[in-house]
């Protein structure tokens, strides 16, 4: 903002002397930047000759409110007479955008905080402002492109859930099992959470894109246990708790050593410091964290799931 001088001419008092309220804006503006008064002529040159306020009166408020008005009924008033003269602060320049008046708050970025930390900091300050409600708060630059390509990568998981679903499908060559392992995927999620929550992580784009990832991983020992369980239910006419039981415990040893080696393989990722941590430890943990939770959701939760909904199909085709 810019000091700056505002005359609020009052339209029916200057009416009433005689004067119109672009007479009062040309005579304020002469007085600051001048008027054409005559022009001098010397050995062939001309200079124009500029009439306006000496500096020291036009920085005197005062001397601005004396400033002499000649009306249309042949008379002289005083600014100060048919108008208010007051400082105020306006902005460097206006800016438009759709037509509408904008102004631009910008920062510049701590490279080493996350951007969804920085976005939580900004939307609790605009939380505590007191805007007006004919004032809207949108985003930009940097914020803008964070909160665009979160909607753009949730898309994206939804989507990847979808495709991974399809393909199991078509594996398992039924809509049931594929269900039961997709399970996994939410619980993951919720390991994801709680993971950015204890180490004090935002839902960033990396956290995004370590869920990305998670589809395709948490899936992969949810697989094997149900698709073991169908081979030994069909190779030795077993019940499906006894086959869950038996893959359980022969797969129990891969199932571990696969999700360990993935999981620590992420743990420097997850904890690294130095230049550029902030946007990959998101990743890291989301991946760290969704992993474990899943695993444990894989080996405790899914063959219960799995067990009730193939007992129960099996009772309504008895029934």
């Amino acid at each position: 903002l810019k000091p700056q001088i505002e005359v609020k001419i009052d339209r029916v008092r200057a009416s009433q002397v005689g004067l119109k309220a672009s007479m009062v804006a040309m005579a304020v503006r002469s007085a600051f930047y001048g008027d054409t008064a005559s022009i001098f002529r010397e050995d062939g040159d001309e200079f124009e000759i500029m009439v306006r306020f000496q500096k020291s009166d036009r920085e005197n408020l005062e001397q601005l409110k004396e400033l002499p008005l000649k009306t249309l009924y042949g008379t002289t008033v005083k600014l100060k007479d048919v108008a208010e003269v007051k400082e105020g602060l306006t902005a460097l320049a206006v800016n438009r955008q759709n037509r509408e008046r904008i102004v631009t708050v910008g920062a510049r970025l701590d490279q080493s905080i996350a951007i969804g930390k920085i976005m939580e900091e900004v939307d609790k300050a605009i939380e505590r402002a007191d805007i007006p409600p004919e004032v809207d708060v949108l985003y930009g630059g940097t914020l803008k492109q964070q909160k665009e390509t979160s909607g753009d990568l949730f898309l994206m998981l939804l989507l990847g859930i979808v495709l991974v679903y399809l393909v199991m499908a078509a594996q398992f060559e039924s809509f049931i099992d594929p269900f039961v392992i997709i399970f996994a995927i939410p619980f993951s999620v919720t390991g994801v959470i709680l993971g950015l929550l204890i180490t004090g992580n935002t839902l960033s784009v990396p956290a995004f894109l370590g869920m990305i990832i998670l589809v395709g991983v948490v899936v992969n020992n949810a697989i094997v246990l149900i698709d073991y369980t169908k081979i030994m239910k069909e190779k030795h006419k077993l019940t499906v708790d006894e086959a869950l039981i038996y893959a359980g415990s022969r797969r129990l040893r891969p199932i571990l050593m696969t999700a360990a080696t993935t999981i620590f393989g992420m743990v420097p990722l997850a904890f690294m410091s130095g230049e550029g941590h902030e946007t990959f430890n998101p990743m890291g943990v989301a991946v760290v964290f969704g992993l474990s939770f899943s695993t444990l959701v894989t080996l405790v939760l899914m063959p219960v799931m799995y067990s009730y909904i193939k007992n129960r199909k099996r009772n309504q085709m008895s029934a």
